[in-house]
């Protein structure tokens, strides 16, 4: 039996998962977190809800893709966003994403909350595209920009440190002992 605010949650493969919850009166709506333990979604629970009365916890906005492809473009431009390589952008690639996004992304699905767009999405708009007659160079789709743009929303952390589930920052290099080395 889990604490008031936190739920015990099954997952298919039979992990639990506590979520804390706490209402916040000011804007109408619940705020939660998921947790692996049930300690940690009750410390949680108790400093979210004085962060709440302070009004310093408050729930996030849904962010459209308009939003995200718009700092995409302002990180590739100020050389933040890389590619795969870790090179920078070129300036004629920077104008044609802007290009593309503008004239044929964004007014198709640019108010969709960008959580919510799936790679399923943005194949049916090229297809579309394509049905429509636009060259497949106008409609030529690099597939890390969809990767980039979901990377927008996500918190950087270093290359080669692990995430929460131990996942490693995309394009760090694993390391292992050499075949001959002494271990």
């Amino acid at each position: 039996m889990a604490a008031e605010g936190v739920e015990v949650r099954i997952g298919k493969d039979g992990t639990r998962t506590y979520r804390a919850s706490v209402w916040s009166n000011r804007d109408r709506k619940r705020i939660r977190k998921t947790f692996a333990r049930e300690a940690e979604a009750k410390a949680w629970r108790q400093d979210a809800a004085g962060a709440v009365r302070r009004g310093a916890l408050r729930p996030s906005k849904p962010t459209t893709l308009r939003k995200v492809a718009d700092e995409w473009l302002e990180g590739a431009r100020a050389g933040i966003v890389r590619t795969r390589s870790g090179k920078t952008y070129k300036a004629a690639s920077i104008r044609n994403y802007e290009r593309t996004l503008r004239l044929h992304v964004l007014p198709v699905i640019g108010d969709r909350k960008a959580i919510d767009v799936r790679k399923v999405d943005v194949q049916d708009l090229v297809d579309r595209l394509v049905a429509q007659g636009l060259q497949p160079v106008t409609v030529q789709c690099d597939p890390a920009a969809p990767r980039d743009l979901r990377a927008a929303r996500r918190p950087r952390r270093p290359r080669g440190q692990p995430d929460e589930q131990g996942q490693r920052a995309e394009g760090a290099a694993r390391t292992r002992p050499h075949p001959h080395s002494e271990p």
